[in-house]
This record gives structure tokens, sequence and C-alpha cells, in this order.
């Protein structure tokens, strides 16, 4: 193992984000049984059966046209308006395209992330186009993690989140190591963790060494690591995590490459969070349709100071997430 972070919970959910606005055609809100410009009758017996349920939708997002899961019988009525022609605003909770933060701003936006959650001396700001992480004093243990509030990401369809990051430090002494990546938690318990990550490290000794970590937790608990160990000459690059909803396996990819140049994904993290099918580990969250997955983004550094423009993310991009 290169080094074992810490893990420190510490979401903040705040705020709300638009809900997306009525599609047209089998898959689409209000629609997952007719084929038509708009819901129909058929439609409506299958939402109520969802929601009493009997049935199961998928994505169930589409099956909440009131905007919000888990889906009620409500739904099905404002369907049922909407399909014998009554006025009727369907505002099914469902992105389809990918939503995110570029950081050019130099603001952070209270609408897409909650507050910070800070053990020692860490600070993410956003300035000079990116998401910076800095450290003015190293302690033992400087860790930022911001909550990603815009979607969550739900348990019964695909979704995917990715980050580009850059990493300039150089640990000089046994045992520093730092890191920037993104965490993905059961929404309604925050014991339950995957996390990938771009490192720096000298932990366990020489010589200093850049790579891509990522780990399982299962009630607060160490379940299993995956490290491509160092990379010669590693700085930037990028981290994807992907769920997929038939297998419910998170998947951890890293491009090593210049993502101003494009990306080129390798697997290097595989882990089941309903108890099987993952590559590395798995674990059983206990997690059903009804529930979601929470995103953050971090900063994490042991007894280093992080100057300022030494460790960045940018182009967050969210994919097949849920409104709040």
């Amino acid at each position: 193992m290169d080094f074992r972070r810490n893990l420190v919970a510490a979401v903040v959910v705040a705020g709300m984000l638009s809900a997306a606005t009525a599609f047209a055609a089998k898959g689409d809100c209000a629609q997952p049984a007719s084929n038509g410009s708009g819901p129909a009758a058929s439609d409506c017996l299958y939402i109520l059966k969802v929601a009493v349920g009997s049935l199961t939708c998928t994505p169930a997002c589409i099956c909440a046209p009131k905007g919000t899961l888990p889906t009620s019988t409500s739904d099905a009525l404002l369907c049922l308006r909407k399909s014998v022609g009554q006025p009727a605003q369907l505002k099914c909770p469902c992105s389809t395209v990918p939503i995110g933060d570029d950081f050019n701003d130099n603001s952070k936006d209270l609408t897409k992330w909650g507050g910070d959650g800070i053990i020692g001396n860490g600070v993410l700001t956003e300035t000079g186009h990116a998401l910076q992480f800095t450290v003015a004093t190293g302690s033992t243990e400087d860790f930022v993690t911001r909550p990603w509030i815009a979607s969550f990401m739900p348990y019964n369809a695909n979704w995917e989140v990715q980050i580009d990051l850059k990493n300039l430090t150089v640990p000089s002494a046994d045992d520093q190591v730092n890191s920037f990546g993104i965490s993905v938690f059961e929404e309604n318990d925050d014991s339950d963790e995957v996390y990938g990550e771009l490192y720096a490290s000298r932990y366990g000794g020489p010589p200093a060494r850049n790579g891509f970590y990522g780990a399982l937790y299962h009630d607060n608990e160490f379940i299993n690591e995956v490290d491509t160990t160092g990379i010669d000459g590693l700085t930037t690059g990028a981290v994807r995590i992907t769920f997929d909803a038939a297998t419910k396996v998170i998947k951890l990819f890293y491009s090593d490459l210049d993502p101003s140049v494009g990306y080129d994904w390798t697997l290097y993290g595989s882990f089941g969070v309903d108890g099987s099918d993952g590559v590395d580990d798995n674990a059983d969250w206990g997690m059903t349709n009804s529930n979601r997955f929470s995103l953050s983004v971090y900063g994490y550094s042991e007894q280093m100071t992080i100057a300022a423009g030494k460790m960045t993310g940018d182009n967050f991009k969210v994919t097949g997430g849920v409104a709040p």
C-alpha cells in the first residue's frame, strides 16, 4: 500500500437544482411505457404501480413528473392530467446531459457546491480558472471536502463523474503525501465511500512518486485499495468514476495524458457496492433503487505545505445525475 488516507465524513447538503423540463418519447419524462409524443394512460398506470411498489422504473426519475423522488400516487395523477390534455407541467428530475463546473468565474457557485468540511489547515479556493488546494502550514492531517449539491447519482441508472487534476508538488521528507480527487458516498450514510485521486507521495520512504489511488470503505471500515504506483513524469491527468446500474459496480479510471489534447482512459479499480461483481473487492452498502449517491471533491495532505498553484482540479463534469 502506498498510503492510506484517513476517511473524513464531512459532506454538507444544501440548495436545489432546477428540475429538468419534459421530453417526448419512451424513456423520457412520464413515459416509462409508451412511444408517443407525450404520456399515455399506460404510462400513468405504470407510474401508479411504481408508486405502490409493484413495479420499478429505470431510471427512477422518469416516473417522478412532479420533480422529486420517490415516485408517489400524485405523480400518476399528474401524468393522467397531461395524458388527457389538461394543463400540466412535467418536470422529472433527470439530467441526461453533462453538467459541472469549469471554475472559470473564480467564485464558488453556491447552487452547485455545499459548505466545505475542513480538518487542519487545508483550503479549497476557486482562483486562476481552477479549484486550488493549498496548505499554509502543514500538519499531521490537512483535509478539505466540498460536496456537489447540484445533482445526486441514482442507484438504478448508469452515471459518471470526472475531473482534470494537476499536482506539481514534490514530497521531500519520508511519509509526506498529498492528493486531490473525487469521493462517492451513499447519500444517507457517509461511512460508505469509494474515492479516486491523483497523489504525490514519499510515504514509507523515497523516492517521491506520483500515481492514481482509490479505495473502498464500508461502515467506516477500510475494505481494499487500488494503486497504479508511480508513473514517471506524471504531473497532470484526470480521474473518472462510473457506476453500472446492472452490476452495481463502481469503476475507477485514470488518464495520464494531458487532458487538453484528449483523454486516454485506463481502468484501475472495480468495486461492487451490493456485495458482488467487483474485480478488486466488494461491500454491501444495503442500497435499494430509491437510494442515491452523493459526490464531493477534496484535497488532502500530510505534513506538507502546499503552495498556491501546485495542486488544482478543473473541468468537473457529471453525467446521469438527478436533481435534489
